[in-house]
């Protein structure tokens, strides 16, 4: 049973993707549980991940709590400058931004359509798709059920990695290893990859963001 995980699953041969405090928001966040959390207390902040992919399917999950309004998190493209400027508004940057009804923000233009929006303690469900569209689609769930799919990303996404810009609010990330913080999932769904345990079934053909899974 997921619930009565104890350790990590990351292993020399298979490392998880993480934030990465070295690519982060101009506005530093204070990262935790091994930089698979997030919190924020003085405004706009946030970060990439460790790893990034030009091809593939991938998927990941983040457990939202906080100020609701504050949450953007999608991609962003690797060589997006995230310190000394506002990445939110950068082109590269494709992110849902659970405000004012739940929008998609793209190359710094937010959509004028309402999607809906996310509560505190839901759990955000992110699937890329490299190999769809032009450059890429990205799918947003809640709690496991399909709110956005197949949103086409920025035109300059090639190499992307996964990016959180928050405000007032905490993000606990799964990548694969099977918790939120230091909370198990509490009963996995399917994963056809075999690799990484998630909270909800992983969409077909999807896979953990690892370094096994780039090698797939």
């Amino acid at each position: 049973v997921n619930g009565n995980l104890k350790q990590a699953l990351d292993t020399p041969s298979n490392v998880y993707a993480t934030m990465n405090p070295l690519y982060n928001f101009y506005r530093d966040p204070t990262l935790s549980i091994g930089n698979t959390k997030i919190v924020d207390t003085n405004g706009w902040s946030g970060a990439k991940a460790t790893l990034g992919f030009s091809t593939g399917k991938w998927y990941w999950e983040i457990k939202l709590t906080g100020t609701m309004e504050n949450h953007q998190h999608g991609v962003q493209q690797e060589n997006v400058d995230t310190i000394s400027q506002d990445p939110q508004q950068r082109t590269g940057t494709t992110v849902f931004y659970n405000h004012d009804g739940g929008e998609m923000r793209v190359d710094g233009t937010t959509t004028a359509a309402d999607y809906g929006l996310y509560s505190s303690g839901d759990i955000m469900g992110v699937a890329v798709d490299m190999t769809a569209g032009s450059y890429g689609q990205i799918t947003y769930y809640k709690n496991g059920v399909a709110l956005i799919s197949n949103y086409n990303l920025s035109s300059s996404s090639t190499l992307v990695m996964p990016f959180s810009s928050v405000g007032a609010c905490t993000s606990e990330y799964n990548f694969g290893n099977g918790y939120f913080g230091t909370t198990a999932v509490s009963s996995a769904g399917t994963n056809a990859s075999g690799n990484g345990i998630f909270e909800y079934d992983v969409p077909a053909n999807h896979t953990a963001l690892s370094t096994k899974g780039l090698n797939l």
